[in-house]
This record gives structure tokens, sequence and C-alpha cells, in this order.
């Protein structure tokens, strides 16, 4: 047989209780009202393995379009959101890639924000990256490759360049007139000990200036002034 629960102060706890819970529910219910507010938010695929590449004055943005097909146009955000640009896209079946230049930086730090849309003006999350964009300060902090010594052979001449070179540095141009009167230009990419300069007239001159990439994955070179060096 059952016994009744006849204590005032048991009632009064069990009353507490439903009471608390169902308020508990109550703000529940209004957390998850904030957020479905206007209905359901709809998020479309943001920008994929974003890249950035540095040049003069310009940059440039890649990104992968995975598999949303509802993926319609995107639109790029910097200069602290005061500068935008936008475009639309046209999706394959298979994994596409974007990629877009911005022209007309200014020199220094940047950062940009992408966001990409479908027709309905649904947006996806915001994808960001930061860079930096060179300019005439950064070309104007260059230096010229160095020699060691310049050796002539036979017919040649063999520029011997120092061991340390400046930082950044890609690629070397040398000009000079032949024996034969023409206007050769040799191009010393990957940076080479030494240079031959076949059929160097004696008592010639020769040119040079130095191209620098400011990071490896720099989509512009940045030349010196060349430099004259006589061999009299």
């Amino acid at each position: 047989m059952k016994k009744q629960i006849n204590s005032p102060f048991i009632l009064f706890t069990i009353l507490f209780a439903v009471v608390l819970t169902a308020g508990s529910c109550g703000r529940m219910d209004d957390t998850y009202v904030q957020f479905l507010e206007g209905g359901e938010k709809i998020y479309v695929a943001k920008a994929d393995s974003l890249k950035l590449k540095s040049g003069r004055n310009r940059v440039e943005l890649s990104w992968l379009l995975l598999s949303d097909p509802k993926v319609k146009k995107y639109k790029i955000y910097w200069n602290q959101r005061r500068d935008s640009l936008e475009n639309t896209i046209s999706k394959s079946d298979d994994v596409d890639t974007v990629r877009v230049i911005i022209n007309n930086l200014l020199e220094g730090n940047q950062t940009f924000q992408i966001f990409t849309y479908d027709d309905s003006g649904n947006s996806s999350v915001k994808a960001e990256i930061s860079g930096r964009v060179y300019g005439t300060l950064y070309e104007k902090s260059l230096l010229n490759a160095t020699i060691s010594k310049v050796l002539r052979k036979s017919d040649d001449l063999k520029i011997i360049w120092n061991v340390n070179q400046p930082a950044g540095l890609s690629v070397t141009e040398i000009k000079y007139l032949d024996m034969t009167n023409n206007q050769r230009l040799i191009l010393n990419k990957n940076f080479k000990d030494t240079t031959t300069l076949a059929q160097f007239p004696l008592k010639g001159n020769f040119e040079f200036r130095s191209g620098f990439l400011p990071d490896s994955l720099a989509i512009d070179t940045f030349y010196v002034n060349f430099a004259e060096v006589k061999t009299n």
C-alpha cells in the first residue's frame, strides 16, 4: 500500500522544480528564436583554400570552388572595406579555381575579405587573407648584384660573381655589343657563379642589372638600373 505525501515541504519542493524547469525551457526557446528571426539563414559555400600572390601595386587572389552549384558570384573587400569589386562565376561540375588580379593598390600590408553569393543574394561566411603589396619603396631598397672579377679567355669574357648576393635576387641581365657589332642580351636566371659573354670585343663594355622577387610566390620582378662595366 502506497503512502500519501502529506508533507507541505515536499509538495512545495516539487512545485518549485516544475516552475523552474518551465522557466528554463522558456529561456532556451528565446535563445533559439533570435537565430530564427526572419526565417532560416541559408549559406552558400565560401572561398576555399584562399591564396595571395604579391606584385607591383597589385595582388593575385585565388581560391577553389568546390561542389556547391549555387555559387554564382563573388565580392572582394579591401582597404578596410572602403574598396571592393565583384564578378560573376561560371561553375563547372569539377573543382574550379578562381583567379582575380586587383590593381592600383597602395604599397604595404593589405587584408582582403571574400564573400560568395547565390542568385537569391544569400552569402557565404567570410574568407579572409592578408599579404604585402610591393612598389617604389621596395624597389628603391634594392642593390645590384656584385662582381668579383672579369677574365678574358680567347674571344670570350667571363664574369665571376661574388658568392654572397642581395636577398631575393632571381635574374641578372647582361647586354653588350659583340665582335660583329650585334646586340646580345644574356639572362642569368636562378643565379650562377659565372657568366660567359661570347665573342666579346677587346676593350669592350657591358651593362648589367639585377631583378628581384620579393618572395617566392611574387607575380612581378623588380629591377635596379643598368650599371656599366668597362674592360679597357
